[in-house]
């Protein structure tokens, strides 16, 4: 009996072990694929890699395009995926430098035009965000073992990419990694799908909002006024992001306070269905001291309308977005100028808003 004991012991401690290893050869056999983003396709923008390579052979570094948040605008939609191109079109050319240093000596540097598209790939961005792209090569370089960091750097700016989202990716180049990467999506599509994750993660989501009532601060949400009447008006923003996420700028409108007056704002201002008078206006983000993000932007519309306190009033304003922009934390100025002259608009108050986004949550109510 006590020999039994003691082979049941030895066995389970071998399962044990063979467990381990399987695991260790797992993750360390995973092929190399990493996803960097590019925010905005500016000059001097850059992504950067720091990676081993175990296995001897071919990496592709490429740029990731998408479109897939403007589908439902099929006119933008459209001019992205022509500006893009495909492996019989060249689309807009975008110039990259490339270098990689391995083991601390130069391994490879040079400037490319990048151009047209050679697949589609799919990936999942946090938890459950999917993103459809489009892959551009930039360089298929062979790679032997060893201890690498990598960066490529936009040469030029390319405003008629502001539309579109852009990421750089190293993927080991093999028809056993593509492979296991669609699996993994597809294994992902099935995850994000199923009843029991969608109810572990609502039950997740509603625990967060839950804690959040006793321990969470507040989320950012600052306005100033802004008189967006006359060209060349122009207000700043300082704020702090703690928590990284999606943020967004938005022009508020005072809709009045008497019918006929909320019927006439309302032609001006539009709704969703109604544009509208359309107001430029250039928006500029700076990170830490550095140009994070610009864009000129041509607002129209408004997608609702909420109550805010204003110098001790409550004022009922329609809302327009002007951006919504991924945020890591840092210190930010948020500046808006209005670009031209909206005369209909006087006497119409205006603000400024930046605040959290809130519907990046997957279930809002």
């Amino acid at each position: 009996m006590k020999g039994l004991s003691v082979f049941k012991i030895f066995l389970k401690w071998r399962i044990f072990f063979i467990t381990i290893i399987c695991y260790w050869l797992v993750a360390f056999n995973e092929p190399i694929n990493i996803i960097v983003p590019i925010i905005q396709a500016r000059t001097g923008r850059s992504a950067q890699f720091d990676f081993q390579v175990r296995k001897h052979g071919d990496y592709q570094f490429a740029l990731l395009l998408s479109a897939d948040h403007v589908r439902k605008n099929q006119a933008e939609w459209q001019r992205q995926l022509k500006l893009f191109g495909n492996s019989e079109e060249q689309g807009e050319a975008i110039p990259v430098s490339l270098r990689v240093i391995e083991d601390g000596k130069l391994f490879f540097e040079g400037e490319l035009a990048t151009m047209g598209t050679v697949r589609e790939y799919d990936f999942y961005r946090g938890n459950d965000i999917k993103v459809v792209a489009m892959v551009r090569n930039v360089k298929i370089i062979n790679l032997p073992p060893g201890h690498y960091s990598a960066e490529i750097t936009l040469l030029k700016d390319m405003p008629d990419f502001d539309s579109a989202e852009i990421y750089a990716q190293l993927i080991h180049f093999s028809s056993r990694s593509l492979l296991l990467s669609k699996i993994k999506t597809l294994a992902m599509d099935r995850k994000v799908d199923s009843y029991w994750y969608n109810i572990f993660d609502y039950t997740k989501w509603l625990g967060k909002q839950f804690y959040c009532i006793y321990f969470c601060a507040e989320p950012l949400h600052l306005f100033q006024p802004i008189d967006i009447a006359h060209a060349g008006q122009s207000i700043s923003i300082n704020f702090e992001v703690k928590d990284p996420g999606k943020y967004i700028s938005c022009l508020l409108f005072d809709k009045g306070n008497n019918l006929n007056e909320i019927d006439r704002r309302l032609e001006l201002i539009g709704g969703s269905n109604k544009k509208g008078i359309a107001v430029p206006v250039y928006l500029r983000l700076v990170k830490d001291g550095r140009v994070y993000f610009e864009k000129k932007v041509d607002t129209a519309g408004s997608g609702g309308a909420k109550y805010i306190n204003y110098k001790g009033d409550k004022v009922r304003v329609a809302e327009r977005c002007v951006e919504a922009i991924e945020l890591p934390a840092g210190s930010y100025t948020i500046s808006f100028t209005a670009l031209a002259d909206n005369p209909l608009l006087n006497g119409i108050h205006a603000f400024v808003e930046m605040s959290y986004f809130k519907y990046q949550d997957k279930y809002f109510f």
